[in-house]
């Protein structure tokens, strides 16, 4: 696989990164082998024009969506072992095996290395995100384990801890992220998991970094801007 040409290409920059978020507009040569073999091969070969030249090592391939017109290779950016909050790589061959559009929100490597490392533990964390998951009546608890990653905040990268909080009145799951140097939470999403009439509902509503704490209450789900997805 050749090394895509200058002005071959479309590419739309990115927002806090001196690196391109998406390429499109070309057709690559032929691949060989399977559809996560040819999108290393196409990061590999293109990996100074996508600005991850020493995050490659660092790609995991999570998923490989098979479609009817085309392949989708989902790549998940680690770092010191731990997952980067929505830094994946996606990469779209076509039937004929060509690439044919490449996506990417990989951190780059100066921003890596002036990462701070956690300083509060788990339990910590857990305490920090049920004070700040909003307020309610009823009981509220953990679900599943605490994660630690990282979490890109504008061109910075923060550790942080995810906890999932469900809180029975009112009925709610926020997804709270608590950051493992300051300790401070921001519910980055609140999740409805259901509406008033059984529905499920896609109401997401996303919060600030710096906020301390967050609040959810039912009467959000009900509101005429809440999507129901379809059942």
């Amino acid at each position: 696989m050749r090394k895509l040409r200058a002005k071959s290409f479309k590419s739309i920059p990115g927002k806090y990164y001196r690196t391109p978020k998406e390429l499109w507009g070309f057709r690559t040569d032929r691949g060989d082998g399977s559809p996560a073999a040819i999108a290393r091969t196409f990061l590999e070969t293109n990996r100074e024009t996508l600005g991850i030249t020493s995050a490659l090592d660092r790609l995991d391939v999570r998923r490989v969506i098979h479609g009817q017109g085309a392949d989708h290779v989902i790549l998940q950016q680690l770092w010191r072992r731990r997952r980067i909050h929505r830094a994946y790589v996606t990469v779209h061959i076509g039937r004929d095996r060509r690439v044919y559009l490449v996506k990417s929100r990989a951190v780059p490597e100066d921003v890596l290395r002036r990462a701070e490392e956690p300083r509060i533990a788990s339990a910590t964390a857990v305490r920090a995100a049920l004070a700040g998951g909003g307020r309610g009546t009823g009981r509220a608890w953990v679900v599943g384990k605490p994660e630690l990653l990282w979490y890109p905040a504008r061109r910075l990268l923060h550790p942080a801890w995810r906890v999932r909080i469900h809180r029975t009145k009112p009925r709610a799951e926020v997804i709270t992220y608590v950051h493992a140097v300051t300790g401070r939470s921001s519910a980055a999403t609140t999740t409805w998991p259901r509406r008033r009439d059984g529905r499920p509902c896609s109401c997401r509503t996303p919060w600030p970094w710096p906020a301390a704490s967050s609040r959810s209450t039912g009467r959000d789900c009900s509101a005429r801007r809440c999507r129901p997805t379809p059942a």
